[in-house]
């Protein structure tokens, strides 16, 4: 799929644990960004300039065993593993994007967003189909 060069490492932990997790991240130079609107998904970054260096381009996240937005984003994830059709189609629609929106991150984000989320509910009503 067409995507930009950036790794989403997502952890997860229960929630006794967060403040465990976030307090050894922070030793090794991730800081807490909050959960940025996504209940149950903690955002961190690296201000460590060697690791950061050092690192893959990548988001990092803490999740909450059992949030909503990590069952979105597991079958997201599976379904576009299973349907190379959509794929082709959110792949031409970044591009498109990209061309229409050139350097507007948040242009580009919110034009994308939409189909991302048809996905994500079409993969999950896909999951729930294939259970009953």
């Amino acid at each position: 799929m067409t995507a930009k060069p950036i790794i989403d490492i997502i952890v997860v932990v229960e929630r006794s644990l967060f403040p465990q997790v976030r307090g050894r991240l922070a030793t090794i130079g991730y800081i807490h960004q909050g959960n940025l609107g996504i209940l149950d998904r903690e955002a961190f970054i690296q201000i460590d300039p060697q690791r950061k260096q050092s690192l893959p381009p990548h988001h990092f996240y803490v999740c909450i065993t059992g949030a909503v937005a990590l069952r979105g984003q597991r079958s997201f994830r599976d379904f576009m593993r299973t349907h190379p059709d959509w794929v082709t189609r959110l792949s031409a629609h970044k591009v498109a994007l990209c061309k229409q929106f050139h350097n507007d991150r948040q242009a580009y984000i919110a034009g994308k967003s939409a189909m991302v989320r048809e996905i994500t509910a079409l993969a999950i009503a896909s999951e729930q189909a294939a259970v009953t």
